[in-house]
């Protein structure tokens, strides 16, 4: 009972475990035979990993779905707020694209700010779990640059309403002395 007996498999499984069962059962006919596969073992060791990641994962597309949220909101009040400025910008002849450029760089920015505080601690608190597993991968510069680059265009997708908005309005309307 204390000895295990490794076979790799060449050809039909269910035969060659048959086979097995049958010459074990001659040889030692009190003990039972107690067939793991390799592929299961690993997979039962994994298993806590894989809900992690899969956890990992949920969490994630909710904080992004958040993030984008929370981005939207900011920059509609930040529109609201400087829907003044717009309206003279428009009058001293702004076009629709450059009102645009001016409210969705000003999220740009915010965002580059982000990514340079958050993608070296990312950085690091990956390099720490990996540092953690016998067979290690490199991290890899492009993961960072394509986070990054999701970001600013989630930042540019959720802006770009409430500045189109914002430049398409009635000057007229927001100058209004009050």
């Amino acid at each position: 009972p204390e000895y295990f007996v490794y076979c790799r498999i060449n050809g039909s499984t269910e035969e060659t475990i048959a086979a097995i069962k049958k010459k074990y059962n001659e040889i030692e006919p009190d003990y039972p035979v107690d067939l793991v596969f390799v592929d299961d073992f690993v997979n039962a060791n994994y298993q806590v990993e894989n809900k992690a990641f899969a956890s990992l994962q949920f969490g994630t597309l909710i904080i992004v779905l958040v993030s984008s949220i929370g981005i939207f909101s900011l920059s509609i009040y930040t529109s609201r707020r400087r829907m003044k400025e717009f309206g003279i910008r428009k009058v001293l002849g702004a076009r629709v694209s450059q009102i645009m450029m001016l409210h969705v760089g000003h999220f740009l920015r915010l965002a580059v700010i982000a990514n340079i505080i958050a993608l070296p601690v990312a950085y690091w608190l990956m390099k720490e779990w990996l540092d953690g597993f016998a067979y290690r991968t490199e991290l890899s510069v492009f993961v960072f640059i394509g986070v990054m680059g999701i970001s600013f265009l989630l930042v540019i997708i959720s802006g770009s309403y409430s500045a189109w908005k914002a430049g398409r309005m009635n000057p007229i309307d927001v100058i209004k002395i009050q």
